[in-house]
């Protein structure tokens, strides 16, 4: 069910993967990059995220551009590119 809200929601956290602001690399993880609202974690064929509101996301590295949203509220959204 789209909503204000949810857009504002789906806007926020592709910012935050956009921006990564004050990102830094994580001393004890040297796959994993933190940033003010969040965490990065590069492994082969995917990028994961958790925010620091709970929600996370998976963005598909392979031919097809694809990224899932899972909000601490329990949505999903996902975005694909399909050309």
């Amino acid at each position: 069910m789209w909503n204000e809200e949810l857009g504002e929601r789906i806007a926020a956290i592709l910012n935050l993967i956009a921006q990564r602001p004050n990102k830094r690399p994580d001393p004890q993880r040297s796959s994993t990059e933190l940033f003010d609202g969040g965490e990065r974690r590069v492994m082969t064929g995917v990028v994961t995220y958790r925010f620091s509101d709970g929600s996370t996301a998976l963005w598909g590295t392979g031919p097809d551009v694809e990224l899932t949203i899972n909000f601490s509220t329990g949505q999903e959204v996902h975005i694909a590119v399909t050309r």
